[in-house]
């Protein structure tokens, strides 16, 4: 009886060691986004940002790692969050006026910011200070893209120019021009030798990185371009264009310039586009708070996610799945940011 009795006693040890690990690995554990599950998608949790003179959140990144949220604020801060438990680590305060676009680097070293005060901002991750400014530049900095292979950075500006950079030391190695309007939207290719650039001339146009000239145009927009996504494979560019009531998203080859058709039908006005990382999804930030979530294959809406009570104006403003595929991440303009995921 005796040595039943600490038998038992060694087992319940054993389980009470094991529960919390368990329990951390279940909550830790999530299911990838896919086109057979999207449907499924629940608000898994809500980061409110709130401070002094916050007038909302214009830009979202995701660190390489999953851990770490960053956002672009129109106060000219820099926020840095951790993502579970949610927590604020750290208000990056440099930039004078509202930030337009954030990311992070690709080993997560640096959080990289771009302002309508003309400057490109380096901020360390570990401290929260600021390593290094690019510029002044001649225009609003209006988004950057960072290369999937941590070596460049693609920044487009209010002026019309886009500007290629080296990363981490930020020289910049070639100014573009060819828009002939403001550049609204970058986006790098998944193999890192072109990348995309789009805005208020309603073009698309692709560069190459080696020769740094115009690789390609991709036309038949009927109003500017304000989002652009390259599908993992680098085969597919979505652009969103800005309609009224409804607007829609391009599809091209990024190789040839064929049109693969159009996504129509998108509630308000199109503000931000995110390919899922296996490329099955395509979620697309619109007007009333609200993400809709379309499979590239079929080209079928498959879900709308909506914030309660949002106002119609309100703007799914940016986009990001994590690197794993199972979260999505949306902010619309006010100070909410939402996690949606498979419960």
């Amino acid at each position: 009886m005796r040595n039943l009795f600490r038998l038992l006693s060694v087992l319940l040890l054993v389980l009470c060691l094991l529960i919390p690990t368990f329990v951390g690995a279940q909550l830790s554990a999530r299911t990838m986004i896919t086109p057979q599950n999207a449907d499924q998608l629940t608000e898994l949790a809500v980061i409110t940002v709130k401070g002094n003179g916050t007038r909302g959140i214009s830009g979202i990144a995701l660190s390489p790692d999953n851990r770490l949220l960053a956002l672009a604020m129109r106060d000219s801060s820099v926020r840095l969050w951790q993502i579970e438990p949610p927590e604020e680590l750290f208000v990056l305060k440099a930039h004078e006026s509202v930030v337009n676009a954030v990311s992070f680097s690709m080993d997560g070293k640096y959080v990289i910011s771009a302002s309508n005060d003309r400057t490109i901002r380096f901020w360390s991750v570990a401290t929260g200070q600021e390593d290094k400014q690019l510029g002044p530049a001649r225009a609003p900095v209006t988004s950057l893209a960072l290369s999937p292979n941590g070596r460049w950075m693609v920044s487009g500006a209010i002026d019309e120019l886009v500007s290629l950079w080296t990363v981490p030391d930020g020289n910049r190695e070639k100014v573009l021009k060819g828009h002939r309007g403001a550049v609204l939207s970058v986006a790098f290719s998944p193999d890192s030798r072109t990348f995309a650039s789009t805005g208020a001339d309603k073009v698309v146009y692709i560069w190459d990185v080696e020769s740094r000239a115009q690789a390609g145009v991709l036309q038949g927009a009927a109003n500017q371009l304000l989002a652009l996504a390259y599908s993992p494979d680098r085969i597919m560019l979505a652009a969103g264009e800005r309609a009224a009531p409804r607007s829609a998203v391009h599809l091209w080859d990024a190789r040839s310039g064929a049109a693969l058709g159009t996504l129509k039908g998108i509630q308000g006005q199109l503000a931000s586009l995110a390919f899922s990382p296996d490329g099955g999804l395509l979620a697309v930030g619109g007007g009333n708070g609200t993400t809709e979530v379309w499979d590239v294959a079929t080209q079928t809406r498959l879900i709308s996610l909506s914030v309660p009570n949002a106002p119609a104006q309100q703007l799914v403003n940016s986009l990001t799945f994590s690197a794993d595929g199972t979260l999505l991440v949306a902010t619309n303009d006010s100070e909410r940011v939402t996690i949606w995921g498979i419960p």
